[in-house]
This record gives C-alpha cells, structure tokens and sequence, in this order.
C-alpha cells in the first residue's frame, strides 16, 4: 500500500504535538500552583464533594433563605448534629448569659447544632445554623476584606434600635475586638432587618433570602420572650403560694403553743 505524505507533514504534526504537550504541562504545573495557593478553598471542595446527604440540614437552609454558596460553607465546615449530651462537649459556654445551640470551633473547622426537636423552638434550629455557617464564612476571609467588611458591620451596628437585638448583644461585649465584630457579623446577618447597602451587598453572596432568616429569628425570639414571660408568671405564683403556706404554718405553730399552754394550765389546777 502505498502511503501519499504531504511534504513536511511529518514535522508540522511534531511540532502541534510538542506544543500540545507544552500546553498540557504548564496547565498542570499552574492547576498545581493555584492548587497550593489555595489550598483551603481545594480543601473545602474536596469536603463538601463527600459530605453525606442530611436532609435536617438540607431544610435548615432552606428555611434560612441560604444561597448555594452559604449552603456550600456550611457544609465545608462539616456540621453535626449533638443530643445534650455531646453538644455540651463540643461547645463549652464560656460566656456567661449566653444560651449556646450551636458554634464553630476556630481550631478544627467545625460547626456543631444542637438537635432542636422541640416543636416550640424548632422555628430557631435555621438560623442557628445559618449564624454558624456565617462564622466559616468570616474564618475564610482575608485580611483586607474583614478590614472593608468590620467598617460597614461597625456602621450597621450603631444604626440599630430595636431593644431586643441590642439586648442580644450585650452579653457579647467583654469579647475581645476581633471576637466581637466576628460574633457581629454571624448576628446582624441573621437577625437585623436593615444593614448598609456594602454589607447587604456581601450577605447577598451566601442568601437568596436573608429577610427568611431574620423573619425565623424574630419569631423564636418572640416564642423565647412568651414562655420566659409565663415561666416569670408561674415562678411569682409560686412564691406566693409558698409565703401563704408558711404564714398558715406560722400560725398553726403559735395556735398549737397557745392551746397546748392552756391544756397545761388548765390540768395544773384541775
């Protein structure tokens, strides 16, 4: 058989080899350079790309309004889900005054939620959840961006007037200033209305709808104020019942004494 080879065809297809290969190796040589250039974000892929389906998590965000992005650092930060028991060892509260469901440990990466199944509360699991994924969110920022983020947290904090959150907030005020805008940044993303356009902006990254949020976290807190208001009326009750059965007892004491002073009286003269 006999073969018609164009003149030179031979050397043009080593060189479009040669090239191609050129190609393909600095390809590797910057997937690899960009790789160890960004080895959290190739870490948080490679996590979120095993994670295992939790449809209890699936809902909370969900019912957050969370966007995919905050669906996909919630589960880079590998969330669990804690009965009491082993929620109280995966998150100590430090803090006095402070109702603890969930946090994010800085030093492993991690969110842990307590299993709220109380049909009271469930309303609050969400934003729980959305508020520690905001943490993961923050612990991936760079420097210059927390910079440009903490001016507009700062600027929506002192616009705030609602009585409720700013007693939210109270508690937070001995953390240090870097704890304190971190912590400021999970709460006003959850739970206030109105922020500056910039940080609406930058919210608006990881929600599609973060007024669902803040519309779950008014609620729970609402349902936290009606029961601790009813806990508050049932305590006075209580007390009041308890100073009506010692003044009765009182009574009943000093009535016994005076009739057991007259029955020795009476049987001293008899």
């Amino acid at each position: 058989m006999k073969r018609y080879l164009a003149p030179g065809f031979g050397r043009r297809v080593g060189i479009v080899i040669a090239a191609i290969s050129i190609v393909v190796q600095v390809g590797v040589l910057a997937l690899v350079g960009w790789g160890s250039l960004h080895v959290s974000m190739v870490r948080d892929w490679l996590t979120v790309g095993k994670a295992a389906e939790n449809t209890r998590i699936e809902e909370y965000v969900d019912r957050a309004g969370l966007s995919s992005a905050g669906r996909f650092y919630l589960l880079a930060a590998r969330p669990t889900l804690h009965s009491p028991d082993t929620f109280d060892k995966s998150c100590p509260n430090p803090e006095a005054g402070i109702a603890v469901l969930g946090c994010y440990s800085v030093a492993d990466d991690t969110i842990h939620l307590l299993d709220i199944t109380d049909d009271v509360l469930t309303t609050l699991a969400p934003v729980v959840a959305a508020h520690e994924a905001l943490h993961a969110i923050w612990a991936r920022l760079d420097p210059l961006e927390r910079t440009t983020i903490s001016a507009e947290i700062e600027q929506s904090f002192t616009s705030i007037s609602d009585p409720n959150l700013l007693g939210r907030l109270a508690p937070y005020g001995s953390l240090t200033s870097s704890q304190r805008v971190a912590e400021l940044f999970a709460i006003l993303g959850t739970e206030s209305t109105t922020v500056t356009p910039a940080l609406e902006e930058f919210y608006a990254r990881y929600f599609d709808n973060r007024q669902a949020c803040v519309k779950l976290a008014a609620s729970s807190a609402n349902t936290i104020a009606e029961i601790s208001s009813s806990i508050e009326s049932v305590g006075g009750q209580i007390l009041a019942v308890e100073l009506t059965v010692k003044d009765a007892v009182a009574k009943y004491t000093g009535d016994k004494r005076v009739l057991q002073q007259d029955i020795d009286s009476f049987n001293a003269h008899a």
